[in-house]
């Protein structure tokens, strides 16, 4: 799934077996939402995001500044 925001569009995997409150990962540096795979299975709700630039996630324009503001207002849009 892509979540279209002002600046990035953001690749999302959302998994939903129950009506519990989902648990959100976050890869590092240089990983993708691939990188949570192994763990399928030990959660009823979760969601992998590939942070912009990586994975499947992209930047709408790479000259525009993003900044750690702007990821956490994406997050927000995604929660």
């Amino acid at each position: 799934m892509i979540v279209k925001t002002n600046k990035t569009s953001i690749y999302l995997t959302n998994y939903n077996k129950s009506t519990v409150t989902p648990t959100l990962f976050l890869h590092g540096f240089t990983g993708s939402s691939k990188s949570w795979s192994f763990i399928n299975k030990d959660y009823k709700k979760f969601i992998y995001i590939d942070i912009p630039g990586h994975g499947k996630s992209t930047f709408n324009d790479l000259n525009v500044k993003y900044s750690i503001n702007d990821f956490i207002n994406d997050l927000y849009i995604i929660i």
